[in-house]
């Protein structure tokens, strides 16, 4: 589900929400296993998606730090299902399909990160509709969770004592979630993602055989 989504922000829904969610749920195929099987052999494993499941708050602030920069999202692909040797032998036949398995998650890496870029960091639209910041809320219907309320303290105090030196040249936060909203820059940015899912569509078509 798209930050938006979770918080319950009141800005109207677009298509970039549904993109973003895609998004979520492509990452979450890629940690714990696209087939029957996959899933099997990761059950029970520990991973960081996990957080996005235990409560909203924390399901909003890792999706947050998630996106926030490529090498947080490099950390989370890292976790990706990767097929034990144990499990396929050390035949020959065995290797290889052990290789084509990682082959077909090394693309949807790609794929992922690309989607990334699209939606949280798109060189198309304005830079306030870039990232992964949200304004802060004092709207008591905001679920958060008490260790987001901690880190937005420390945040907040760390954040006070950088700025205390350079106090008029403070800028209001910007929450980049509610400004991809904006009617134009959801337009941009379904147009790329769409854009994109479509180049490898055709690029698995062209690999096809019939």
């Amino acid at each position: 589900m798209s930050v938006n989504n979770l918080r319950k922000a009141k800005v109207a829904r677009t298509a970039v929400d549904d993109m973003e969610s895609i998004l979520y749920l492509l990452i979450w195929l890629g940690v714990w296993g696209i087939t029957t099987e996959h899933r099997e052999q990761t059950r029970g494993e520990d991973r960081r998606v996990v957080n996005w499941s235990m409560d909203v708050g924390m399901a909003i602030r890792n999706k947050r730090l998630t996106m926030s920069s490529e090498s947080n999202l490099k950390d989370l692909l890292n976790e990706f299902y990767t097929p034990p040797v144990s499990k396929l032998g050390s035949t020959p036949q065995a290797q290889a399909e052990r290789k084509s398995v990682i082959k077909e998650y090394n693309s949807l890496k790609q794929i992922i990160q690309k989607m990334r870029k699209a939606i949280f960091d798109n060189p198309n639209v304005p830079d306030n509709a870039r990232g992964a910041e949200i304004k802060p809320s004092n709207d008591p219907s905001m679920p958060i969770s008490n260790e987001d309320f901690i880190d937005d303290a420390v945040d907040e105090w760390a954040l006070d004592l950088e700025d205390k030196s350079n106090t008029d040249n403070k800028q209001e936060s910007v929450d980049s979630f509610e400004e991809r909203a904006n009617p134009e820059v959801a337009r941009r940015i379904h147009g790329d993602v769409v854009e994109l899912l479509q180049t490898y569509a055709d690029r698995i078509r062209s690999m096809a055989v019939f």
